[in-house]
């Protein structure tokens, strides 16, 4: 989620009524092997979830802003974007 504020100085917190959300980003990283991610378990729950070093990229070019999702430095899985009206 991409989000901004019209303040000078921008909020602490998503949460302030002054944030908004500009827009959506969701990507598919079902073409990552889970070797890729380090498995962790909750030690509240126990639950295993698996985090990934992922790096989110956008880039402005011709009028046309294109977002890709990085794993390990190379663009992976396919993203898509929904902007906020």
């Amino acid at each position: 989620m991409l989000v901004g504020c019209s303040e000078d100085v921008a909020p602490r917190r998503l949460a302030d009524p002054e944030m908004h959300t500009i827009c959506r980003v969701n990507a598919d990283l079902g073409d990552i092997p889970l070797s890729q991610f380090q498995k962790t378990q909750s030690l509240l729950t126990g639950m295993v979830f698996y985090k990934a070093d992922l790096k989110l990229q956008a880039t402005f070019a011709s009028e046309v802003l294109t977002w890709k999702v990085l794993c390990g430095g190379k663009e992976r899985g396919s993203t898509t974007v929904t902007y906020d009206e």
